[in-house]
């Protein structure tokens, strides 16, 4: 047979709350697909099916449709299934050359099961009927292929590249759990569990349903033409400010009070800080009727009151932080504290930030930014990807997710913009890859800005969502290894982006949205550079800040 002329079929998998798609095929002997690490080769989606079908030529047939073999099937298999599930884990069994017992021809019970099934498969009408010694070695068989077929998939779905987390958390040297002794058990439950979760199909298809019904997405991509021309550029905006509560934060807020409510937890925690994490957090533990407390540095109370009236109206509770600078990283140390003394609770962290596993968790809850943009620049332009991706960062979770699905491609820059508040070197800054080392912060080892004993120092930006004293794990290897480039952008400058915006656009940004418009001027752009600017929210909390600073 012609190599060309082969055919592959996609086989749907669900296991252990795990769903995935694999492709088979019949050559030599009949095989699934495998990768470049002869692991075997999974696909979280079915579009990613038909994209690696489409780039690799391979003739994909879909006359019979998807077959589905759900091994978390509740009640028996029929026979007929059986056999069929037989097949495919003695196929895999093959493929991975994995010993599995029902793959002995020498054992003599085996082969008259198998015989009987196959019996029935020639026979359709034909009803047989097992001894209970049958029975229990049947069983014996599948329960071994199971767990074969879990542990090929559980491999292959967390094959990793180096800018995924490694088992303990780790990005090169940023990340991991440095956690009290009492919050083990709520990290280790979480992350045991997280990647089954997330990869579900019953999570998938409610998180899905949500993003779309309720929360608005896709959210459009944008292209700014006045805002092109100015720059000489082709720049879109991805308005995530058009999502319901009016920002990023909500991706991650519905995907991460699901997962709760998988655990059985009934009360939710959350820290804020502009208040678009508290909003968000406490809209959906209103939809889904779950108690919502919010830690919010008295600081960003007073300067984020919209955001405040919006958590109180929607049912939470808002707790002032009042110790520091009474801002973000204050609301967290709060939480955290709260977490400790009740452990019931879920803790809803709202950046990319903390300990392992929620830097992975938010990033992929997030990615669904970077997932739309490739398909809608595909529609716009021709191509998946833009040359240039531009994101505010603070703990960086908009960032994070609209760099993940690019991270590999390295043609295309991506640019995380700080907050440099009154001037990197003023004092009154939160620039923390510029002024920061490395060290412990909330549950992660990163980069964080520290004086020389250690102690952390408290930053300052005029946007409550940018001023924490460090960054997420990922963002801190990202600078590391130079695949991000790290920009910054004061005060004034965030204010004359937004202002900009509002004027030639029509489009009021969030002040941290603004620091990413803030570094256009400062790039030397070309006129077929295909940017994306991530709006992460809009600027109606920062109306009262932007009317202080309205020029006469």
């Amino acid at each position: 047979m012609n190599v060309s002329d082969i055919e592959y079929y996609i086989i749907k998998l669900q296991i252990k709350r795990v769903t995935v798609f694999v492709i088979w095929f019949s050559l030599e002997n009949e095989d699934l697909l495998l990768n470049a690490q002869n692991k075997l080769k999974a696909f979280l989606t079915i579009d990613e099916v038909y994209k690696y079908a489409d780039e690799n030529n391979l003739k994909l047939n879909l006359a019979h449709g998807i077959s589905y073999y759900n091994f978390d099937k509740e009640g028996d298999f029929t026979k007929k299934e059986i056999l069929n599930y037989w097949n495919f884990i003695s196929d895999l069994s093959t493929t991975m050359k994995v010993s599995f017992m029902g793959d002995d021809r020498s054992n003599t019970t085996r082969n008259g099961i198998y015989d009987k099934l196959c019996d029935l498969d020639i026979w359709k009408d034909k009803e047989i009927n097992f001894s209970e010694r049958d029975a229990l070695f049947l069983k014996e068989i599948m329960n071994e292929g199971i767990e074969i077929v879990f542990k090929e998939v559980k491999k292959s779905t967390l094959m990793k590249s180096k800018f995924q987390p490694t088992k303990k958390g780790y990005y090169g040297q940023f990340g991991g759990a440095f956690i009290p002794e009492l919050l083990h058990p709520n990290v280790k439950e979480l992350e045991d569990n997280y990647l089954e979760i997330l990869s579900s199909d019953t999570f998938q298809k409610e998180y899905k349903d949500l993003l779309q019904h309720y929360v608005g997405r896709p959210s459009p991509l944008y292209l700014a033409k006045r805002l092109s021309e100015k720059y000489g550029a082709t720049i879109y905006l991805k308005r995530e400010d058009l999502n319901h509560t009016g920002a990023h934060k909500v991706n991650n807020t519905v995907g991460q009070i699901l997962v709760a409510k998988y655990l059985g937890k009934t009360k939710i925690i959350a820290e804020t800080g502009a208040g678009q994490h508290g909003v968000a957090t406490a809209t959906v533990c209103a939809l889904m009727n779950l108690e919502c407390v919010v830690f919010m540095g008295e600081t960003d109370i007073k300067r984020q009151a919209p955001n405040v009236a919006r958590m109180k109206m929607l049912g939470a509770t808002v707790i002032p932080a009042t110790s520091g600078s009474k801002t973000l990283k204050d609301a967290t140390n709060e939480a955290i504290r709260y977490w400790i003394q009740n452990p019931e609770t879920y803790y809803l962290i709202g950046s990319v930030v903390g300990p392992h596993p929620y830097p992975d968790m938010v990033a992929r809850l997030q990615a669904v930014i970077s997932e739309e943009m490739k398909v809608q620049l595909k529609a716009q332009t021709g191509k998946e990807n833009p040359d240039t991706i531009i994101a505010c960062v603070g703990g960086g979770s908009n960032a994070a997710g609209a760099f993940y699905h690019y991270l590999e491609d390295e043609e295309v820059e991506l640019i995380a913009v700080e907050a440099a508040g009154l001037g990197v070197d003023s004092g009154e800054s939160a620039a923390t890859s510029q002024l920061g080392d490395v060290g412990v912060i909330h549950g992660s080892k990163t980069i964080l800005m520290q004086d020389e004993y250690g102690q952390i120092v408290e930053p300052y930006s005029i946007s409550a969502g940018l001023d924490y004293p460090g960054v997420g794990p990922l963002h801190a290897y990202l600078h590391e290894t130079k695949r991000a480039k790290f920009m910054n952008a004061t005060d004034q400058e965030a204010l004359n982006a937004a202002y900009e915006l509002t004027k030639i656009e029509g489009i009021i940004p969030a002040l941290e949205s603004a620091h990413a418009l803030a570094v256009l001027p400062k790039m030397k752009l070309k006129k077929d550079q295909i940017v994306v600017v991530n709006l992460s929210g809009r600027g109606d909390k920062d109306l009262e800040t932007y009317i202080n600073h309205l020029e006469a």
